[in-house]
């Protein structure tokens, strides 16, 4: 038997692998949260750091990648071949609200132009979260065995998914000027003081909602329940830089990006 160590959004960096390895280890494989690359860069500076090999150091970490452009891909994909690494993770979908919403998940139709371009070992895994298939009535797994260098297809099955709108929570819109407020109340945030705010459910593990503020700032927040103080409360800027509003200097973070 085979143990592979899942990923966990906001949670199973770098800095948690190391340390479970260096406690427990006897795992054959760390995958890392999904990168997501897009027509500006291969991978943000955040997500640089948490593939980097000195980072890794004594693991068998596999990347892995979700998008639905193979352009982006293919890009993410030799530029982690650059830095070492012979196998990646195509995620072909997830059933988080947020990516079905905003379109991320590969279609079949692209991955043979993936594998035509790369020389790598690929594991294609895609999670179907809601299909219309009498063999599979609520969720399946359907797991396509690893390739090597270039085949000329790949079949995947068919089973048609409904990309249904992600769960909401609240109606009022948050603004910059909410989330100074909610600041204030430090370690002692709950769950409850955001409830007004609309935000969308993306965990994929952790009970994790998105709150899209503009442009340029979003709060993550993410706990193990919807109940209680959550674990982190991150005010993201362009989609790299944040702060965690629970317990760093918000105000000065929004002034130095506005």
């Amino acid at each position: 038997m085979k143990i592979y160590f899942a990923p966990l959004e906001g949670i199973t960096t770098y800095i948690f692998r190391s340390a479970f390895n260096g406690i427990y280890g006897n795992v054959d494989k760390y995958f890392t949260p999904f990168i997501s690359p897009s027509e500006k860069c291969p991978m943000t500076p955040k997500e640089r750091k948490d593939v980097a090999p000195e980072n890794n150091a004594g693991l068998n970490l596999v990347p892995q990648i979700l998008t639905c452009k193979s352009e982006c891909f293919i890009d993410a994909a030799k530029e982690l071949r650059a830095m070492g690494y012979g196998e990646v993770n195509l995620n072909l979908g997830c059933p988080s609200g947020t990516v079905c919403a905003k379109g991320k998940g590969i279609v079949p139709g692209t991955i043979g132009l993936i594998l035509s371009v790369l020389e790598i070992l690929f594991v294609v895994v895609t999670f179907s979260a809601y299909l219309h298939d009498e063999r599979a009535p609520g969720h399946s797994l359907d797991i396509v065995p690893p390739y090597f260098g270039t085949p000329s297809a790949i079949e995947t099955s068919g089973s048609e998914q409904d990309l249904s709108s992600p769960s909401i929570t609240g109606t009022k819109q948050l603004t910059l000027d909410d989330v100074i407020g909610l600041s204030s109340k430090g370690e002692e945030l709950v769950w409850e003081d955001l409830s007004e705010f609309k935000g969308f459910e993306a965990g994929s593990g952790l009970y994790i909602v998105e709150y899209q503020i503009d442009d340029d700032f979003m709060l993550m927040v993410g706990g193990t329940s919807a109940t209680g103080k959550p674990m982190y409360a991150h005010l993201i800027y362009d989609g790299d830089e944040y702060v965690d509003i629970m317990t760093e200097d918000t105000g000065a973070f929004i002034a130095a990006h506005s």
